[in-house]
């Protein structure tokens, strides 16, 4: 084997390991957006189901004296 086609070797498995590296890295990128995509959804639909409820414990406006008949 000559110093030539071992360079062109080891470019080979290089590319490969780039290439499976950036394939990994872009599912990871997908799969945490999905994940922030569904907490966000989530999320969301806690906060109106929860929503009406808060607005329940809040309290009432004071009621001038005459409001009152």
């Amino acid at each position: 084997m000559t110093e030539t086609s071992a360079k062109i070797i080891d470019f080979r498995a290089y590319r490969a390991g780039r290439l499976a590296r950036s394939e990994r890295l872009r599912d990871d990128v997908y799969s945490t957006a999905a994940l922030d995509a569904l907490a966000a959804a989530c999320h969301l639909w806690t906060f109106l189901a929860c929503h009406p409820f808060a607005l329940l414990g809040a309290p009432a406006p004071k009621q001038e004296p005459h409001e009152y008949r």
